[in-house]
């Protein structure tokens, strides 16, 4: 088994609080520069310009567009929508259940609290769920995604994405390229569809939760042409170094890192 500690996924969290804290600290320095729209403790429409723009929506369920620039939106409190438009943009949701879309652009993105909808769109994208149950979903360009606390569902898309889960019982699905997955603390759910993609902390019993004995390991749900059963799965499956790798051949692989061939059963597995 991929067996990590709590620590280190309290270090890669920490971690990611720390860049999350430090785009804020940038984007707040920018203020005094860039053109500033501020909303009311209502429910507002913040529209940009196609300059670089702050959008601070205050409390109350905002509608916020960036449209052109390099832009700096901020909901505040209340259920936010929010769409960054051209550029790479830095978007916040703070509180409440948030939905975002990058748009074009390298964008950063960073729900908060509350239960939010995140899509990267084009770009190479940074999301950030923090707390609640999120669903982040990469869409087009090489983008990072990381849960947080909750049970969360993170959809890499097109592009070579890392997902990171964290804590809580998330659904992690790489889509197409070749990807880099992993679950974090909790029983987590995998999808493979295509692509080579890595799981580098898949669960395979006693410890799938990171957290002792009598936990169930994790799933992995496999949804390619041609491999239908258990039987299927493991005439594709070898043994290498300390990893298990599946071939689907024409440039589809799964590799399970640091997890033994042996320790696998037809239980951690369901077929779309």
């Amino acid at each position: 088994m991929a067996t990590l500690s709590y620590d280190f996924y309290w270090s890669v969290y920490s971690a990611t609080l720390a860049d999350v804290a430090a785009e804020l600290a940038a984007q707040m320095a920018r203020l005094p520069t860039i053109n500033r729209i501020a909303g009311t403790a209502g429910n507002d429409r913040l529209d940009g310009t196609d300059c670089d723009d702050a959008l601070l929506g205050g409390a109350g369920n905002d509608v916020m567009r960036g449209f052109g620039g390099n832009d700096f939106l901020h909901g505040g409190l209340g259920n936010d929508r929010m769409w960054g438009g051209d550029g790479g943009d830095s978007m916040h949701g703070c509180n409440g259940n948030d939905q975002m879309w990058g748009q074009a652009g390298n964008d950063f993105m960073h729900g908060g609290l509350g239960h939010d909808q995140i899509w990267g769109g084009l770009g190479n994208d940074r999301l950030h769920g923090c707390f609640g149950n999120d669903t982040m979903r990469g869409e087009a360009g090489h983008d990072f995604l990381h849960g947080g606390f909750g049970d969360d569902q993170l959809f890499g898309g097109a592009g070579n994405d890392t997902l990171n889960g964290c804590f809580g019982d998330d659904l992690i699905d790489g889509g197409a390229g070749n990807d880099l997955l992993s679950g974090g603390y909790g029983r987590d759910t995998f999808v493979f569809n295509g692509g080579r993609d890595r799981i580098i902390d898949f669960e395979t019993g006693s410890a799938a939760c990171g957290c002792g004995t009598g936990h169930e390991a994790e799933l992995i749900r496999i949804d390619i042409a041609g491999f239908d059963s258990h039987a299927d799965l493991m005439a594709a499956a070898e043994q290498v170094g300390g990893d298990t790798v599946f071939d689907f051949s024409g440039g589809n692989a799964l590799v399970l890192q640091g997890v033994a061939l042996a320790d696998l059963d037809e239980t951690m597995f369901v077929f779309a």
